[in-house]
């Protein structure tokens, strides 16, 4: 994200990004591709969310890309005309997921499976949830209290920002942290 964007001289970051801009701040919204318009020239541009890319001006569809921890990204596809029938959405969304995930492999971007770095005694919380013990059975065996295991599950799961155990396992399962 280069350039003045915005036209008054303050830098573009990812914050500013989604929140000036009605297309990607959507695509935090939705779970499926979505249609969008750009109309006007120069300084006096808008981006709107559609119903149907019709009408002047650049028109595209956005492809909300997730992967094993929820949303990593998206793709927008767009031009002077767009075909918004089912097939041709339904095509090109899967086109773009296919393509957004080879990006990641061609380039060895490790973002979505990247883990932060987990304590010692996390790890081994998580690994015991994970062999399929409840958080009283992992409590005993650890010799801690129920609320400090309860503890290092929230933490892990803030760190991997992921809303479930579950989702936690996994993430740390692919990443190589734990066998699953």
């Amino acid at each position: 994200m280069e350039g003045d964007w915005f036209g008054n001289g303050d830098p573009v970051t990812p914050e500013t990004y989604l929140a000036r801009c009605p297309v990607n701040r959507h695509v935090l919204e939705t779970d499926r591709a979505f249609f969008w318009a750009k109309t006007g020239e120069g300084g006096q541009e808008t981006y709107r969310v559609v119903a149907r890319p019709n009408g002047p001006g650049i028109k595209g569809l956005q492809v909300p890309v997730f992967g094993h921890a929820g949303l990593i990204g998206a793709m927008s596809l767009g031009g002077r005309a767009i075909d918004s029938s089912v097939e041709a959405r339904l095509a090109l969304s899967t086109i773009a997921t296919a393509t957004f995930h080879s990006a990641l492999r061609l380039t060895g971007s490790t973002g979505p499976h990247q883990v932060p770095n987990l304590s010692a005694r996390e790890l081994e919380v998580v690994r015991w949830i994970a062999s399929g013990r409840r958080q009283a059975d992992v409590a005993v065996l650890l010799n801690l209290s129920e609320r400090t295991v309860e503890n290092h599950l929230r933490r892990i799961r803030h760190r991997l920002s992921v809303s479930s155990t579950a989702q936690a396992v996994q993430v740390l399962a692919r990443s190589g942290a734990i066998d699953a």
